[in-house]
């Protein structure tokens, strides 16, 4: 993990028990001011803004090992109860109760709502949708706090549907986007219910770019969207 120095104009490496190998695979800034980092295999941590030190998330969660875990991506929703995608386990809620803990996925009996499919994405909407991406298994929408699911995926009737989805973000015009690893770029329709492919992104020899892994708007209603061995571009959303 590195920290911008406006003094050096350069990065800084934060270390991690004296390293500074920690496989990081997703950060999110949650109510409190903390940074939360989501791991590729060594559980969930957080910045002390304090120490300067990246800590470990201590939760007394007996059926669960943190430790290990592949956390992929986490958000924290209205209610500040913070979502976690951890690969291969499903999709797990950290309440603002400590001794508050959910669980959805597929060894769930009752909220099997997102299937079986690795967890990529997670984001939730101004409407507190909860909008959760996956490898291979497409976009599941949870309202309501997670008591009920609707599953978009590439079908006859929506074929621009992603199925690899790496990041999903609503613009300020309550647009709903998604990123995918081999799809591109694509934008729900609310009322259809339907996916839109944008063709806007195209790479220097004019070929549309398939892999997107972020997606964030400024003050200036614009799109910034990272991709993966194409750059950065922006869209102007007026």
């Amino acid at each position: 993990m590195y920290q911008y120095s406006p003094v050096n104009d350069a990065f800084q490496p934060i270390p991690y028990n004296g390293g500074e190998s920690l496989p990081i695979a997703d950060l999110v800034v949650n109510d409190n001011g903390q940074i939360l980092i989501g791991t590729r295999g060594n559980g969930l941590k957080y910045f002390d803004s304090a120490s300067g030190k990246i800590l470990d998330m201590n939760h007394n969660v007996d059926t669960f090992d943190f430790t290990k875990s592949k956390i992929f991506s986490a958000c924290e929703d209205i209610s500040r109860n913070t979502w976690l995608g951890i690969y291969q386990k499903g999709l797990m809620l950290l309440g603002v109760n400590n001794n508050r803990f959910g669980y959805l996925g597929y060894k769930s009996a009752t909220k099997n709502l997102i299937g079986s499919s690795a967890v990529k994405a997670l984001f939730e909407d101004k409407s507190r949708t909860i909008w959760v991406g996956t490898d291979n298994d497409g976009l599941y929408a949870l309202p309501n706090g997670g008591k009920s699911g609707v599953h978009y995926h590439p079908t006859a009737s929506n074929p621009s549907a992603p199925e690899n989805v790496m990041t999903v973000f609503e613009d300020s015009e309550k647009n709903l986007w998604t990123g995918s690893y081999l799809s591109g770029l694509t934008k729900l329709d609310r009322r259809t219910g339907k996916f839109i492919h944008s063709d806007r992104l195209a790479d220097r020899n004019g070929d549309n770019v398939q892999r997107v892994f972020d997606i964030k708007e400024d003050a200036g209603k614009r799109l910034w969207i990272a991709t993966m061995g194409s750059g950065i571009f922006s869209m102007d959303l007026r």
